[in-house]
């Protein structure tokens, strides 16, 4: 159990350390991955707006404004390495304090 562990907390400092050196040569490079994830992210909104619509049509008013609300609310498609650079970003923030 340790052992695996210990694998997945030094694949993670690795990565968040890579992720710190590209912030540190001027942001991160462009990820494939990132590029295909939003066509599929407007597919899946473009599906639950179809849902809140036939929701409308059965008179069902208040949970169609909760599909369109969760939608609303859903975060934008982001890869590993966005996520970690923005937890990086937010981290620096907090350390600097409020600027003036």
């Amino acid at each position: 159990m340790g052992d695996a562990a210990s694998g997945e907390s030094t694949h993670l400092r690795e990565r968040v350390e890579g992720v710190a050196r590209e912030l540190g040569r001027g942001g991160l490079g462009l990820e494939p991955g990132g590029e295909r994830m939003r066509p599929t992210r407007r597919v899946i909104v473009q599906g639950w707006e179809v849902i809140a619509e036939r929701l409308e049509m059965e008179g069902n008013w208040n949970l169609a404004s909760l599909v369109r609300r969760f939608v609303g609310q859903t975060p934008p498609p982001s890869t590993e390495r966005q996520r970690i650079s923005e937890r990086l970003r937010q981290h620096t923030r907090e350390r600097e304090g409020p600027t003036r």
